[in-house]
């Protein structure tokens, strides 16, 4: 809920250099990641409207935007926010900050907690404090001068400084790299997702990559799915490609719409799924202003 806060209020900033996602701080054992360089966002107006309509529409995060966060303007200090985590659960990720923070007035901040505690791991000092909100205990540490982590799982934490100190991690090149996107989402093991009731495809998958970005007037997303298979990935490819026509079909009459489905592709090589979208930005903010807004509330 902080992260998301800050972001929203971080979106009036102007544009600046991108941070893309640190592999370097994704540790051996990771499940899963969702990283948002603000920087590059802040360069895309329909991205910032879409995320001004989201907190317009939500009460706890109006409410954050509101929040005094000590001496932090998020609108020039937040360059990026990454949360990840070390199994599948979203509750107990671990949210990093990349930007410009004020040390001793945040650790001032938690250690009014009744229950406010300290160690040392790897040379890092983790503080920890019982958040009322979250009901649970939070530990919080700082990478670096200008890098912030902090979250519910202690032992996903401990992993990230050890990553942080070790060798330089390289990406997986399955893993969609590109320095426009703005949002990226991966994971990884999803065949071992431990759920009574997961479907079919998900038994089937391993990994997942989605980025989303925008090159100078041009919005793109690109998604990469790896199966057990390739006749699984032959299926799903057909049923995403079966749904795109769908939707070009359904919104025949809508040219707008229509236009935009356009160019979404998808195609297999081995066991791997791959989607792309491209098209341009002007209209898809069109779309987004004359067709999904008014029915907004």
């Amino acid at each position: 809920m902080l992260s998301l806060g800050l972001l929203g209020v971080a979106l009036t900033a102007p544009p600046a250099h991108g941070d893309p996602l640190d592999w370097g701080l994704v540790p051996q054992k990771w499940n899963w990641c969702a990283h948002l360089d603000v920087d590059n966002l802040k360069k895309s107006s329909l991205a910032v409207q879409i995320i001004d309509q989201i907190i317009a529409q939500n009460a706890d995060l109006r409410k954050l935007r509101e929040i005094p966060l000590i001496d932090l303007n998020p609108g020039e200090d937040i360059k990026s926010a990454t949360i990840l985590g070390t199994r599948f659960s979203p509750e107990k990720g671990i949210v990093l900050l990349r930007g410009r923070f004020d040390q001793k007035q945040l650790v001032a901040l938690v250690s009014l907690s009744p229950r406010y505690e300290t160690q040392t791991f790897e040379g890092k000092v983790l503080h920890r404090w019982w958040d009322e909100d979250q009901n649970s205990y939070m530990t919080g540490t700082f990478l670096s001068e200008d890098r912030l982590a902090f979250g519910k799982d202690e032992a996903a934490l401990r992993a990230i400084i050890t990553a942080s100190t070790a060798n330089p991690t390289t990406a997986d090149p399955f893993f969609v790299n590109d320095p426009q996107t703005f949002f990226v989402f991966h994971a990884r093991g999803l065949d071992e997702l431990p759920l009574p009731f997961v479907s079919p495809i998900v038994k089937r998958s391993r990994r997942l990559s989605l980025a989303i970005g925008q090159r100078g007037d041009q919005a793109f997303a690109v998604l990469a799915a790896e199966f057990q298979s390739p006749s699984t990935a032959g299926d799903v490819r057909d049923v995403l490609a079966g749904l795109a026509a769908l939707g070009r079909l359904q919104n025949a009459d809508h040219p707008r719409i229509y236009e935009l489905l356009q160019p979404i592709r998808f195609t297999t090589e081995g066991n791997v799924v791959r989607g792309e979208w491209e098209g341009s930005s002007a209209a898809l903010q069109a779309v987004w202003e004359k067709d999904v807004v008014p029915k907004f509330p």
